[in-house]
């Protein structure tokens, strides 16, 4: 509903078509290093997911991948595999802070350099933070100023995915 108000209307539907497809894969990732984990996930969501958010995530996972593949997963070594993703969401997708994107959660959460919990309230903070801010980059810029008032479905999301492992 977020979407089809600022947007094209289909990111609700294409994250959860990418959800499905990671849950139908979690038996094959026991027992594998995180790092490999993680850049099947990238394989997969690239696959699954539709419209920007699909090769978004997909470079977040793969970096994030590539970032622990010394082996090491402590809270260091997480904490630099998600800025690593977050870096490459940014790099791939051209979006700062303040264009009212993804993003906007994002690099809050990296930068709280906290728990997950903590991060994902960041996250949360972002994303609603984004109401107020007049789209610079992603669909919300298609309709300018109509967009203010609303939240950004792409950073929403975003804290929805870290409030959810968060939980787990």
């Amino acid at each position: 509903e977020m979407d089809r108000l600022v947007g094209d209307g289909d990111i609700g539907h294409s994250l959860a078509g990418g959800a499905h497809a990671v849950r139908a894969r979690i038996d094959d990732w026991r027992g594998l290093a995180l790092d490999a984990v993680l850049r099947d996930i990238g394989l997969v969501i690239r696959r699954s997911v539709g419209g920007t958010s699909g090769p978004l995530y997909a470079a977040f996972a793969v970096a994030a991948g590539q970032q622990l593949r010394s082996g090491a997963a402590d809270a260091a070594a997480l904490r630099r595999a998600f800025a690593a993703g977050v870096s490459a969401i940014t790099t791939l997708g051209g979006a700062a802070a303040g264009d009212r994107t993804m993003v906007d959660a994002l690099l809050p959460a990296v930068a709280d350099d906290a728990l997950l919990r903590s991060a994902a309230a960041a996250a949360r903070a972002g994303a609603t933070a984004t109401s107020g801010m007049a789209p610079r980059r992603g669909r919300s810029s298609y309709i300018g100023a109509r967009a203010v008032g609303h939240p950004d479905p792409g950073a929403v999301a975003v804290a929805m995915v870290l409030e959810a492992l968060a939980r787990s």
